[in-house]
């Protein structure tokens, strides 16, 4: 058997996990990764096997989560007055940020489009 491989617990953002110094030990190590980063970063598994090729565990768990994560989601999609806010509440629950006017249009359009099919929500 091979010798045995040191297994790196590393919690932060993407950019400080990339650049600091202080990490240089986990990038021979076997990597369980949690990003705090207040959105989701794009291509993050891609860009943490560049410096942590033996990343096997990837989570992400905002700082900026907040107000949101003392109010349960359940709680909140009860609250919920229409389709288009239970979608919305529901983007915010995964991202950690509200959809943005853009996406709400999306998804109101959607709705609409599905309403107009007749299809029962």
């Amino acid at each position: 058997m091979g010798s045995a491989r040191t297994l790196a617990v590393l919690r932060g953002k993407l950019e400080d996990l990339l650049s600091a110094e202080e990490f240089v030990w986990a990038e021979t190590a076997y990597c369980q990764i949690t990003l705090t980063d207040a959105q989701r970063p794009a291509n993050a598994m891609e860009r943490l096997r560049s410096r942590f090729p033996d990343t096997l565990v990837l989570g992400f768990d905002p700082e900026s989560a907040g107000v949101a994560a003392t109010t349960s989601y359940s709680s909140r999609l009860a609250e919920a007055e229409d389709d288009l806010s239970v979608c919305c509440g529901f983007l915010e629950h995964v991202r950690g940020r509200a959809a943005d006017d853009v996406e709400a249009a999306v998804l109101a359009e959607a709705l609409e489009a599905v309403r107009l099919e007749g299809v029962s929500l």
